[in-house]
């Protein structure tokens, strides 16, 4: 549903807002559809991050602020983390000073927002485009892998494996201390320590959350995406089920998944979309007659019509599947695409492989496993219901209009 602009939908007068996010799609992406929502209500938006973006963020409307990029030479050494942080965080205090925002919305991973606002004293909201990690005592903990737990016997076992997590915790709290201490805030005793303490909001689908008890400062919302704009993309003829190959833009850069997709899916009775997503394969691809290779595609149009996604399992790619009806396949690579995919097995809702059993058989077996079973597209086509009603960049505007008012 469209609000129309501030003044209209009952949240108060035109504000000022602030949104900081490192340049990774994953991360710039979600904010970009949330200041573009924010926009369209009549406030003024400025977006801190990659110059990549810079054409998009300015044809939306909001103003674009340059993050800064620290590389260094391979055969060097990487810079200081504590340094290039307090480095990031001043340079953000001038776009502060320069724009003045009433609140700065900032993505969880950019510590540069949760610093340049505490220095600056504008009030923070974090935006987590993924699964909420902050677990409890006794719940499941992140990144494991496991089910929720069902009986005492394992929460008890998550309490005790939550003592060891919070040593974890408490030695990143020290080492936020240390970036702290580089810009001149004191130093602060609590964990999670670059997250706001009055408002979090969390873009996922919430029927993927396990039961939990929620700080009433977190709000799940519902996934946030957008992407840029793209060509009409070429599809293979026919009406067999469409799978669609989406490879990460950032891991295996061998591409010994969509090497073992296209191989794997060529003699079976399905259509194949498969993407390089611009990164040319190590070694040359085996695809059959029902494959079209492409240096890249709109998920947004595909996924849609798409029966299955065989992907690594980055959380923005689940969700545009998951919110089209469409079942993933999962082969993770490394950071939360385990996570995401213990999720999605656990919820029935789609297939994980091991990386370390990834073949042609083995994903050929995968994607007839959804294919044999049509209750799992059933419940993401369920999934898509429940997001088609519950737009996660309206929700975010919405929280962020209250937290203003």
């Amino acid at each position: 549903m469209n609000r129309g602009n501030a003044n209209s939908s009952g949240q108060g007068a035109k504000r000022r807002y602030l949104l900081v996010a490192i340049g990774e799609a994953g991360h710039a992406f979600p904010l970009i559809a949330i200041g573009r929502e924010l926009v369209a209500r009549g406030h003024e938006v400025g977006l801190h991050t990659w110059f990549r973006w810079q054409e998009h963020i300015e044809a939306a409307g909001m103003r674009f602020f340059k993050a800064p990029v620290f590389e260094h030479p391979p055969d060097q050494p990487a810079p200081n983390v504590h340094e290039a942080a307090a480095l990031a965080a001043r340079q953000l205090s001038g776009v502060i000073q320069d724009f003045r925002p009433d609140v700065v919305v900032s993505d969880v991973l950019t510590l540069s927002g949760t610093l340049a606002s505490e220095l600056n004293n504008v009030p923070l909201v974090s935006f987590v485009p993924h699964f909420w990690h902050a677990t409890g005592d006794d719940t499941v903990p992140f990144g494991s892998g496991w089910a929720p737990a069902h009986n005492p016997i394992a929460r008890a076992f998550f309490k005790r494996l939550g003592r060891l997590e919070r040593r974890a915790l408490e030695f990143g709290r020290d080492e936020m201390n240390e970036t702290r201490r580089h810009v001149g805030l004191p130093a602060i005793d609590r964990v999670h320590g670059g997250l706001s303490q009055d408002l979090v909001l969390v873009g996922t689908l919430p029927q993927l959350e396990p039961p939990r008890d929620w700080p009433p400062h977190v709000k799940v919302i519902g996934p946030v995406m957008w992407e840029p704009p793209s060509r009409p993309t070429e599809l293979p003829p026919g009406d067999d089920p469409l799978v669609v190959i989406a490879p990460s833009t950032a891991q295996d850069l061998q591409h010994r998944m969509l090497g073992a997709s296209v191989s794997g899916l060529r003699d079976l009775p399905v259509r194949v979309l498969a993407t390089k997503n611009a990164r040319e394969p190590e070694h040359p691809l085996k695809p059959g007659a029902n494959t079209v290779i492409v240096g890249w595609v709109s998920y947004s149009q595909v996924m849609p019509i798409a029966d299955v996604i065989v992907c690594h399992g980055g959380h923005g790619t689940i969700m545009r599947a998951l919110t089209s009806g469409t079942v993933p396949v999962v082969i993770p690579a490394s950071g939360d695409q385990f996570e995401n995919g213990a999720r999605l097995r656990w919820a029935g809702v789609g297939v994980s492989v091991p990386s370390r059993f990834l073949s042609r058989r083995t994903i050929a077996a995968a994607v007839e496993k959804v294919l044999r079973h049509p209750e799992m597209t059933e419940r993401a086509r369920q999934l898509a219901a429940w997001a088609a009603d519950n737009n996660g960049a309206e929700r975010a505007a919405d929280e962020i209009e209250a937290f203003s008012a």
